[in-house]
């Protein structure tokens, strides 16, 4: 049995019947001329990993929604930011919980304080199941290896061996970029070819965390902070366009680690 991809499965040009029969009829014949792209199937230990990064990913996500939400509230009130607020400190916090209020706006902001101590529990909760459950498996050597990159941290390397559980499979560091949705789109008609926006494949929470970890690269690796200008000053002082461009080299990086089993290696002058 294959699982086939819906989005690379030939369409007809021209509405045509549809029945469980005629489909079952259609799909045979596209199988038998090998026109079905299958999708690799996670085992149940890799969806497990998967999905606890997903997990992960998504408390934090709604807990800086929380943290928003909150600004907001005092915003609206006229009300102060505590000091230490913009980075969220366990004084600041405390301020919001003894700052004197109105009875009903007090019972608001204890809400949503709530909120924001049942996101930030839930992450230590998980963090501490990821990193048991992955240290001692070969996923976990994997994590760990990724890891001597510089700008590339444990949600980084995490994020990137459960996403791509299957990352032997690529034959090339062209598909693996395609895969991920860093790809530049390629316009081409007779002998003019422009490249477009990126692709956008793939799981959008992969792409924000390689491009948060591009960051990272650039600001403590002389190399790639040279690339990410050279980058830029050629599209125009674009820095979303040249960090793209740092995110898919260090996908390539990444990609390239896991395939040979070895540590980043600089690049030679």
């Amino acid at each position: 049995m294959i699982v086939a991809a819906t989005s690379k499965t030939p369409r007809p040009a021209a509405r045509e019947d549809k029945t469980d029969r005629l489909d079952s009829k259609k799909l045979a014949c596209y199988l038998a001329k090998g026109l079905l792209k299958p999708v690799t199937i996670p085992s149940v230990q890799q969806e497990g990993d998967r999905q606890l990064c997903r997990m992960r990913h998504r408390q934090r996500r709604n807990g800086a929604g929380v943290k928003r939400q909150i600004k907001s509230f005092l915003l609206q009130h006229g009300l102060p930011e505590p000091e230490g607020l913009k980075h969220w400190s366990a004084k600041s916090i405390h301020a919001l919980r003894i700052m004197r209020l109105p009875k009903l706006l007090r019972l608001s902001l204890d809400a949503l304080l709530s909120d924001l101590d049942y996101h930030i529990n839930q992450l230590v909760i998980l963090e501490k199941v990821l990193d048991e459950t992955l240290a001692s498996t070969s996923t976990g050597q994997r994590i760990t290896l990724l890891q001597t990159h510089p700008g590339v941290g444990p949600v980084t390397a995490r994020q990137f061996v459960t996403e791509l559980y299957h990352y032997d499979r690529f034959e090339t560091s062209c598909q693996v970029v395609k895969y991920i949705g860093l790809a530049p789109t390629i316009r081409q008609s007779g002998s003019k070819s422009t490249s477009g926006p990126i692709n956008r494949d793939g799981k959008p929470s992969l792409r924000c965390t390689l491009i948060q970890a591009a960051w990272q690269w650039v600001a403590v690796d002389v190399r790639a902070k040279q690339y990410f200008w050279r980058i830029c000053h050629s599209n125009g002082g674009i820095k979303q366009k040249a960090i793209t461009a740092a995110a898919r080299k260090l996908t390539v990086h990444l990609w390239t680690m896991l395939i040979n089993n070895k540590p980043y290696l600089p690049e030679k002058s």
